[in-house]
């Protein structure tokens, strides 16, 4: 079995690593996006569909996450591999809380128009933006693992200020 340390495979090798956690930062980005700034900063005529862009979004970065960490599990095994699996889990249950919290589980559900409307739907979603940058941040933090590909921080960073302008 091929180890991430020692180069690992096409999709799990220090670099295959670096672009796949950078892929899934922006992504999740973008998923905050969608709804934070089209809706809660800067309403659109059409915030349904904003959610409904945010809601793809955050299923699409979940199940990268989710491959992301078996991938993980299964190739790595060191100190620094077990932090990663932390703070990728981290992301994971913000970006869970962010879906079926803020997005009410599914963008076409009957309550959609009702928790648009909600007064305290751009505060819970404020709170629910912050904790996954948080947890964009924890995995930003693993910059220093030469093993991924020397990930720099600074490339989630612009991720976060970009899609989460809170």
């Amino acid at each position: 079995m091929n180890s991430i340390i020692s180069g690992g495979s096409p999709t799990t090798g220090p670099g295959a690593l670096s672009q796949r956690l950078t892929a899934l930062a922006d992504q999740a980005a973008q998923a905050a996006s969608d709804v934070a700034g089209n809706y809660l900063l800067e309403p659109s005529s059409t915030p349904a569909a904003d959610l409904a862009r945010g809601a793809t979004q955050a299923t699409n970065v979940r199940h990268g996450v989710s491959n992301l960490m078996q991938d993980i599990a299964i190739h790595g095994g060191d100190e620094g591999l077990t932090a990663a699996f932390r703070s990728i889990s981290d992301l994971d249950d913000g970006l869970a809380a962010l879906h079926g919290g803020v997005l009410v589980g599914d963008a076409t559900a009957p309550g959609l128009a009702t928790a648009i409307l909600d007064e305290a739907a751009p505060k819970a979603a404020g709170e629910l933006f912050k904790h996954a940058a948080e947890s964009l941040r924890g995995v930003a933090s693993l910059a220093h693992f030469e093993h991924l590909g020397g990930l720099e921080s600074s490339v989630l960073d612009d991720a976060i200020r970009l899609g989460l302008r809170l």
